[in-house]
């Protein structure tokens, strides 16, 4: 197998590193219980809300939510039910073998960037990656919350290489999403599709490069010499 030789990798969080919103996922659950309403027609009617919380300095992700639980209809006691729950969800919950993959990556001199779609600053995020014992291992945090766009817009990318005084050419980016993955790609980047869907159509991507856990990633990527 060839290795993609690279000086740091460009990462999603969660999916990757930590456990998806499972909390987002049972939110919609109860809403939808509450309003008569589908999962799938809820998560499209909460998209614009959502973006906005990740890309707008003074709009909160409890602003979305409270935004978007009036949309559907639910009165004053069952929104601020919801609320209630969501501030009171558990720290992040990281995935198997992240720790060590991430302190072998970093012993090869390999940088871990993160990329998020956050409805937090990464200054706000730094707390949270502390106590899941992820920062000393993680180079850097790059939130859609500072940046103002969402993966895979080519500015969060371009942001990422520019502050950490890199090129194309030097990084992978990971994910599990087929639209990141896909735009990525489109953009020139080298990606690595982690915990993806099998029904999404992923042609674009070697077969080597689809991985089915994140420790796999150790055997396809080796640290690039300065040029």
């Amino acid at each position: 197998m060839n290795k993609i030789s690279v000086k740091a990798i460009l990462s999603d969080a969660s999916g990757i590193l930590i456990e998806d919103n499972k909390y987002g996922k049972g939110l919609m659950k109860a809403v939808a219980a509450m309003t008569g309403r589908n999962c799938e027609e809820l998560w499209k009617a909460f998209a614009p809300y959502a973006h906005k919380a990740r890309t707008v300095a003074d709009y909160s992700n409890s602003d979305a939510l409270r935004a978007f639980l009036s949309h559907t209809g639910l009165n004053y006691s069952s929104t601020e039910s919801v609320l209630a729950g969501y501030q009171a969800h558990p720290c992040l919950s990281v995935l198997p073998d992240v720790h060590n993959t991430l302190r072998n990556l970093k012993e090869q001199g390999i940088q871990f960037i993160i990329i998020t779609d956050a409805t937090v600053t990464a200054e706000q995020m730094r707390p949270a990656l502390s106590v899941a014992r992820l920062s000393d291992m993680v180079t850097d945090v790059i939130s859609s919350k500072d940046v103002g766009v969402t993966k895979p817009d080519r500015r969060i990318f371009d942001y990422a290489l520019e502050r950490n005084g890199l090129r194309k050419d030097d990084v992978v980016f990971v994910a599990h999403e087929h639209d990141e993955l896909y735009g990525a790609h489109t953009l020139g980047y080298n990606v690595i599709a982690v915990n993806y869907d099998i029904a999404d159509n992923l042609s674009f991507i070697p077969e080597e490069r689809m991985l089915a856990t994140f420790p796999d990633i150790l055997k396809i990527v080796s640290l690039k010499s300065n040029d």
